[in-house]
C-alpha cells in the first residue's frame, strides 16, 4: 500500500503502464473511425491532454447530484440533494456524446428514505427512516 500511495503522490507510473493524474477530470472519450473507444481527453488545471488506451473504464458515478439529468432520466424532479456532490453524470454525458445507449433507468430508486417538507426542489428533510439492512429485517425494507 505504501508503494501505491508513493506512486499516487508522485504520479510515477507503476511498471510504466499506468499514469495517475490527480486533480484531473475526463472530459471526452476518444474513438477510432469505427466508433470504438480508444482513450480519453483529461483536463488538468485547464490543459486538455489525450490519453490512448486498449481499454477504458468509466467509473465516474451516477447523476443524482445533477437536477437536470435527474429529471431527464427519471422523469420526475429531484426533490432533495442528498448524494455525493460530485455525482453529476459526467461519464454518462461523455458516453452519450459518442452514441452510447443508456439502460436501467427503471432500476433507479429516486428516494432517500426521507420524508420531505415540500415536493419542490430543493426541499429539506423532515424525517428519515433507516433502510440499511444491518438495522432492518429484510421484510421491513
Amino acid at each position: 500500500m505504501a508503494e501505491v500511495q508513493a506512486r499516487a503522490e508522485t504520479g510515477t507510473p507503476a511498471g510504466g503502464r499506468i499514469a495517475i493524474l490527480t486533480n484531473s477530470k475526463a472530459v471526452e472519450l476518444l474513438t477510432d473511425d469505427a466508433g470504438a473507444v480508444e482513450g480519453v481527453v483529461a483536463d488538468s488545471h485547464g490543459i486538455a491532454t489525450p490519453f490512448r488506451a486498449r481499454n477504458v473504464l468509466i467509473t465516474t458515478g451516477g447523476y443524482p447530484a445533477n437536477p437536470w439529468l435527474f429529471e431527464d432520466y427519471v422523469g420526475a424532479p429531484m426533490y432533495i440533494m442528498e448524494s455525493y456532490a460530485h455525482c453529476k453524470g459526467g461519464g454518462i454525458v461523455m458516453a452519450e456524446a459518442i452514441g452510447a445507449a443508456l439502460r436501467g433507468r427503471d432500476l433507479h430508486r429516486p428516494g432517500s428514505g426521507s420524508i420531505l417538507t415540500s415536493d419542490t426542489y430543493p426541499a429539506t428533510v423532515y424525517a428519515r427512516f433507516d433502510t440499511r439492512p444491518q438495522k432492518r429485517l429484510p421484510w421491513e425494507i
